[in-house]
């Protein structure tokens, strides 16, 4: 059996990068991790990334090598690595989220005081924020389809 793996880094962007930018990053990035198997979630605001990626010890690894050696990079900080049960991201094989959306009292909640600059959180808070990211997502994507109907 396939060992699963989370991890979770935080980066800064080389250069000036807007919100539609990085939707385009992370689309692209879906595309390679649907074929790779890799599930994840990218949250990015003021020239920062916080990405957590899920899936096979080898596809993991070797998203995070191609990750590392882009570069747009800079300041790569990997926040946590372990084997998991499940996935967390399952629903998504690589969903953005825009940090400003998240609201400062619910970042400051996950340890962001003044602006969402991930490379200060603990492994604990990064993934906090990441799961309260993925509940709104399913919060607001249900809500769509209740008002749809």
């Amino acid at each position: 059996m396939t060992m699963l793996v989370q991890l979770i880094y935080t980066s800064s962007y080389e250069g000036s990068i807007g919100l539609e930018q990085a939707r385009d990053i992370a689309r692209k990035a879906g595309v390679a991790n649907e074929q790779n198997g890799v599930t994840g979630l990218l949250m990015f605001g003021h020239g920062h990334f916080l990405q957590v990626l899920e899936g096979s010890t080898d596809a993991v690894n070797e998203t995070y090598q191609r990750i590392a050696k882009d570069p747009r990079h800079r300041r790569l900080r990997l926040l946590s690595y372990r084997e998991v049960g499940a996935r967390d991201f399952a629903a998504w094989h690589m969903q953005h989220v825009d940090a400003s959306s998240i609201g400062a009292v619910h970042l400051q909640r996950h340890g962001l005081v003044e602006h969402f600059e991930p490379s200060r959180l603990r492994a604990s808070q990064a993934l906090g924020l990441l799961r309260f990211a993925a509940r709104s997502i399913e919060i607001k994507t249900a809500s769509s389809t209740v008002n749809a109907a």
